[in-house]
């Protein structure tokens, strides 16, 4: 093979296996409670910030105030990044009106502090899309043999010992 096409090829091969070790770890990652989760978000409505297939950062937090964008799971157990609209403190308890930038009007229920899984710290652009792929079974079937064929790869191409040459 020509030692140009095989160098870029090599490359490719370490920058696939960097993506796909990465797109692992946040996966493991977001299984245990350490305070920081990643989600995938499902939906325009917090267009032009967030956009559908991002990924999102999130941490827990002591607070939340008007502006900070909170994933909160809502009545139907699904996950909601929304900006916080208004806060209201009653009975001891904080509540979170909130509404997703896109949307005209803030969301139907306010959302309780016990559900708020954290602010939204960072979201990386279209990170989502695999993640949420790898998160089906045919998807991390996929990731697992993708990630051994590119170590094979990656083992046998770096054979550089010496060929013996033959006289005949």
């Amino acid at each position: 093979m020509n030692t140009t096409i095989k160098r870029v090829f090599d490359v490719v091969s370490w920058v696939a296996l960097a993506v796909l070790v990465l797109l692992t770890l946040v996966l493991i990652l977001s299984a245990f409670n350490i305070g920081v989760r990643a989600f995938v978000v499902s939906s325009g409505s917090m267009s032009p910030a967030i956009h559908t297939g991002d990924l999102v950062i999130v941490r827990k937090s002591g607070g939340y105030e008007k502006g900070d964008v909170i994933t909160f799971i809502d009545s139907r157990n699904k996950y909601i990044s929304h900006r916080i609209y208004k806060v209201e403190e009653k009975d001891g308890k904080t509540t979170y009106t909130t509404k997703g930038d896109a949307n005209n009007t803030p969301d139907g229920s306010p959302v309780s502090e016990v559900n708020v899984m954290g602010r939204v710290v960072f979201h990386i652009p279209l990170m989502g899309i695999p993640i949420a792929f790898f998160h089906t079974k045919i998807g991390l079937a996929l990731l697992i043999l993708s990630i051994g064929a590119i170590l094979i790869w990656l083992i046998l191409s770096s054979d550089k010992s010496p060929k013996k040459e033959t006289n005949s």
